[in-house]
């Protein structure tokens, strides 16, 4: 998890049994809002993909940031990673192009963030204490202070306010 239970009890100033599952639900729904869209989770996950070959020397893998690439075949056969540089989203083959073709290019890496962003944990405390306050029935409320001594008007239906400070971070199309 992006956040903990603890956390978001700090950062909302709502603190519940610890039969009380809802809040962890909460932070599921609030990283699941963040990694839709963001097109990724930006937490450390191992990954076993197939790619559809594009012609081209770079190859974007849909996650970020690579820090392992473990393995790459092309056709079914295993290439030597000393060819092939990886950056941010993508491995980049040298003095080749990988062949365009359908499901033909078996990528094993590891990416995400070891450490997340401070701007995507705040992200995903605010919205999951937005999601909180609305599932209590308290539509009465029209603004909210948080701990940082920010004061957001809610609003759940649209969370593009608080995510477009993750847009650094977001795949390019």
């Amino acid at each position: 998890m992006i956040v903990t239970k603890d956390e978001l009890e700090q950062y909302s100033g709502v603190y519940q049994d610890k039969e009380n599952k809802s809040q962890e639900l909460y932070i599921e729904s609030a990283e699941d809002i963040l990694s839709s869209y963001l097109g990724y989770s930006p937490e450390v996950k191992s990954y076993s993909k197939f790619y559809d070959g594009n012609g081209f020397s770079d190859l974007r893998l849909g996650a970020k940031p690579i820090f392992i690439l473990e393995s790459v075949s092309i056709d079914g056969v295993e290439q030597d990673l000393k060819n092939i540089d990886f950056d941010d989203d993508s491995i980049i083959i040298r003095n080749g192009v990988f062949p365009v073709g359908r499901k033909n290019i078996a990528v094993k890496f590891t990416a995400g963030f070891e450490k997340i962003p401070a701007i995507m944990k705040m992200t995903v405390l605010r919205i999951a204490t937005l999601l909180q306050l609305e599932s209590d029935s308290n539509i009465g409320v029209s603004s909210r202070s948080f701990q940082d001594n920010t004061r957001t008007f809610l609003n759940t239906k649209n969370y593009e306010p608080y995510l477009i400070q993750c847009s650094s971070y977001k795949l390019l199309a």
